[in-house]
């Protein structure tokens, strides 16, 4: 396959035009195949293809695991030249949504508004402890986990924003997805988002490790400060990085230009914007749904359906590598957040990876300003799955809800995982059914290198097809 249009110059028309722009230029947006049957054709060909490019290529996962390629791309060059991205302050951004604020392009905010490399190197990472994120004492990942990760694993404090543009000319005119941004922060940093069962929840745990382990646990009775006193599912106080194309990438100018070195630096940035939202150690904020009226507005969209944002290309490619590789547990704040997707009550829905082939049969009937755009964005998803999913060692899809099909579209998945050694789906909600598909995958050979799968919980009798199978191939089944 070739490509009709240089990859930068794609990029970039979506990330400056935004969505709604580019499908107003030619009288409303179409997807690239109309039928189910063109896009599986269209996944297989893409696959296909993909596979054949880049065999013998080796994937680069270190800038999905490691945070050093992020921190390089906030610094100057030796010329003086600007950094590729600056990361936003959170407490700032809260205050100019509390104000009612509409945000201008990076070119014209203010110093105050971003954080240093060296300000962003120096956040704290995660909770406390490892355990339970916050707590010391109680074990809560399969055994030689933390061995293996330690503190190496606890989340950066950087904030992904994931939301799509309203006008050609600005993502948020009128400050309302900056006021919803700030109010799911909020939200996130209750002591018990997950509602009223989660307080009762909570103090149990309290009066637990004040009895067990007092002056060592900080899942206890609130006091001031993060380290004592917040539970592990709350978000983070303090202060985070925050991306935000819009204010952390260079904008064209009223003209449409830039100078030559914030294009230069706008390039730059362009090829690993799915970092950010990828990486195993940010924070995906996506704002899947419009303000009220925009998806009713015959004046401002005249050709949006009022799910339209969830039939874009780009906000689905955004969200489906958020969920890749980031920890999948009600033991830990929540990694990718939708205000649509309420947190319940231990547990929080997060779909399956795809397999690259699926991805991008389903990618071929979403939105585009362009057709050409989907290929690209198949090969950024492809390319990510198969540096970080492909060459991540440890997974952990623990407590996602996931039920019979999504198990099923896991198992697909499982053929490509060639490192993964301890593989977490506990307490899901997998019948009979999924456990199955699970266990025919193990049976022809799928995870190679895998040691440890940990499934129990909910329906622990339904999984013996998936324990057979496990046995016969020497995995362990951790607990």
């Amino acid at each position: 396959m070739e490509l009709a249009a240089p990859f930068t110059q794609i990029m970039e028309r979506e990330a400056n035009q935004g969505p709604v722009a580019a499908g107003m230029a030619r009288g409303g947006p179409k997807p690239l195949v109309q039928s189910h049957e063109e896009a599986e054709a269209f996944g297989q060909r893409f696959w296909a293809q993909y596979l054949k490019d880049n065999e013998g290529k080796p994937p680069d996962s270190e800038i999905y695991f490691m945070p050093e390629k992020m921190y390089s791309l906030m610094r100057q060059g030796s010329d003086g030249s600007p950094a590729p991205v600056r990361l936003l302050r959170l407490s700032w951004l809260l205050k100019q949504a509390r104000r009612g604020a509409v945000l201008p392009r990076r070119q014209e905010l203010p110093d105050e508004a971003f954080l240093s490399e060296a300000e962003v190197r120096a956040l704290p990472r995660g909770h406390v402890g490892q355990a339970f994120e916050t707590c010391g004492c109680l074990p809560d990942e399969p055994s030689g986990w933390r061995d293996r990760f330690g503190r190496s694993d606890k989340p950066l404090r950087i904030i992904a924003i994931s939301h799509g543009w309203l006008t050609p000319e600005h993502p948020d005119p009128f400050g309302e997805q900056l006021a919803r941004f700030a109010k799911q922060v909020e939200h996130e940093r209750q002591h018990c988002p997950g509602g009223c069962f989660e307080v009762g929840w909570s103090l149990f745990w309290n009066a637990l490790c004040l009895g067990l382990c007092a002056g060592y646990c900080c899942y206890v009775i609130p006091l001031v400060g993060q380290q004592c006193g917040d539970t592990d599912t709350q978000l983070p106080s303090g202060e985070f990085g925050v991306f935000y194309d819009f204010c952390s990438l260079h904008q064209k100018d009223a003209n449409g230009q830039r100078t030559e070195p914030e294009q230069a630096a706008f390039g730059t940035a362009l090829k690993t914007m799915g970092m950010w939202y990828a990486h195993r150690l940010t924070t995906t904020v996506i704002l899947s749904e419009l303000p009220p009226g925009w998806p009713r507005s015959a004046e401002a969209v005249p050709f949006f359906p009022e799910d339209w944002l969830r039939d874009k290309g780009w906000p689905s490619f955004e969200r489906a590598v958020s969920g890749m590789i980031k920890r999948g547990t009600g033991d830990s704040f929540r990694r990718v957040v939708d205000p649509a997707a309420p947190r319940r009550f231990g547990s929080e829905y997060r779909a399956p990876p795809m397999h690259p082939r699926e991805f991008a049969a389903a990618l071929s009937r979403k939105v585009f300003s362009n057709g050409d755009d989907c290929e690209v964005v198949a090969r950024l998803y492809a390319d990510a799955f198969n540096a970080a999913l492909g060459e991540a060692w440890a997974l952990a899809f623990s407590q996602l809800e996931w039920k019979d099909a999504d198990a099923d579209a896991f198992a697909k998945v499982l053929p490509l995982l060639r490192r993964v050694e301890t593989l977490d789906l506990s307490f899901n909600r997998i019948g009979t059914r999924g456990f199955e598909a699970l266990a025919a995958a193990i049976r022809e050979g799928a995870a190679p290198a895998l040691k440890e799968f940990v499934f129990g919980g909910f329906n622990d009798g339904e999984s013996t097809a998936l324990k057979e199978a496990c046995m016969a191939r020497g995995i362990s089944i951790g607990l």
